[in-house]
């Protein structure tokens, strides 16, 4: 079970020092390695990297909204409302947290007798992005790196520079055990008003651990090549600074899908190449100025396949504990 965000800070400001300990470790080992290949990226386009972030936020919270939805407004929130009571007993506001945790008993009493079949009820979704790394080169850097780290049998230092191979949205879906979750609310209740605070905070810490989470993980440079796809097909074709403007849009879905490949988001074989393809296909047809319902047509179909694509991620969640 997963204890929360102020154990989890100290655990990340743990890994970080860990880490710098295991680069100075295997630096006999990357020396020995042989140079990596270069893949060069394409200039920016004009669209800001700000527009195309919020664009992707937007995305993001779309499919966030509808699950949150989902949820019984009894529910939404459980987790935060127990954190706050954790808090606020912390802080030594004993009455306060008394008092918001018996309305938090109150809501989930609700959810019990309207739920009564379910062992684990959605009480809250978040967003978050793990934007790590955003260039092939250095991707295939640290794959060398790890590398050298197992050659060397130093296993544990390849585990934590892997861990930077990451670009990717992820939404967070938390359930809570209806069966033992509003018992041990009450449990800590009773430990308040028998003045056992020390107790009360321990078994709040611990009933946090209950908390089940399901991550949906989206690759980033997916959501980021889908994007400069739909802004190269709102250029005027006719136009040839922003014909131009088109094929570097192109480019740099290419690159971006390039980059989800070597993060291993996906199939090369399958997903990446077909991908390419309709991407060189379709600059190809610019190039030589087909006619504008053609590339329109192939437009789409890159955008339709992007989609699928994108959504497939969405349809394999990743169950925490």
């Amino acid at each position: 079970m997963r204890i929360h965000r102020f154990l989890v800070a100290l655990l990340v400001l743990g890994l970080m020092g860990l880490t710098s300990c295991g680069n100075e470790k295997i630096s006999e080992a990357q020396a020995q390695d042989v140079t990596v290949a270069q893949t060069p990226k394409p200039d920016q386009p004009a669209i800001s990297a700000d527009t195309v972030n919020a664009r992707i936020a937007g995305v993001m919270k779309g499919r966030a909204g509808t699950i949150r939805d989902s949820i019984a407004q009894d529910a939404l929130h459980t987790v935060a409302a127990t954190e706050r009571v954790l808090r606020r007993l912390y802080e030594g506001k004993t009455k306060d947290a008394e008092n918001q945790l018996y309305t938090l008993i109150g809501k989930m009493e609700t959810l019990i007798t309207a739920n009564p079949d379910l062992g684990l009820i959605p009480v809250d979704v978040k967003v978050r992005v793990v934007d790590l790394i955003s260039d092939i080169n250095a991707i295939n850097q640290i794959a060398k790196d790890a590398k050298a780290a197992v050659k060397k049998g130093y296993y544990q230092d390849a585990r934590r520079i892997l861990s930077q191979l990451a670009s990717e949205e992820i939404i967070s879906t938390y359930y809570i055990p209806l069966a033992t979750y509003p018992a041990g609310l009450k449990a800590a209740a009773a430990l308040i008003k028998a003045g056992k605070v020390e107790e009360a905070k321990s078994a709040l810490v611990e009933l946090l651990g209950t908390v089940a989470i399901q991550e949906t993980v989206f690759p980033r440079p997916v959501l980021l090549a889908e994007q400069y796809v739909l802004e190269a097909s709102k250029q005027n074709l006719d136009d040839d600074k922003q014909r131009q403007e088109a094929m570097l849009l192109l480019d740099n879905a290419d690159y971006q899908l390039k980059l989800a490949d070597a993060l291993g988001y996906g199939r090369k074989s399958k997903d990446f190449a077909s991908l390419a393809a309709e991407i060189k296909e379709l600059k190809r047809i610019i190039r030589v100025k087909e006619r504008n319902e053609k590339i329109v047509a192939s437009f789409n179909s890159l955008s339709d396949h992007l989609k699928v694509f994108r959504k497939s991620f969405g349809n394999k969640p990743q169950s925490k504990q």
